[in-house]
C-alpha cells in the first residue's frame, strides 16, 4: 500500500544517505591520515635518525 511505502521509503533514504556519509567521512579521514601522519612520521624518523648520529 502507499502508507508501507511511504513510511520505507525515507528509511531507505536515510539509510543511504548515512551510509554515503560514513563512507565519505572514512574516505576523507584515510585521505588526511595518509597525507599527514606518512610525511610526519617519516620526517620524525629522518629528524630523530639525524639528531641520533649528529649525538653520537
Amino acid at each position: 500500500t502507499v502508507d508501507s511505502l511511504l513510511t520505507f521509503v525515507p528509511f531507505f533514504l536515510l539509510t543511504l544517505l548515512f551510509l554515503l556519509i560514513s563512507l565519505f567521512l572514512f574516505i576523507l579521514f584515510f585521505l588526511i591520515f595518509f597525507f599527514l601522519f606518512i610525511p610526519f612520521s617519516s620526517f620524525l624518523f629522518i629528524y630523530f635518525s639525524l639528531s641520533f648520529h649528529a649525538g653520537s
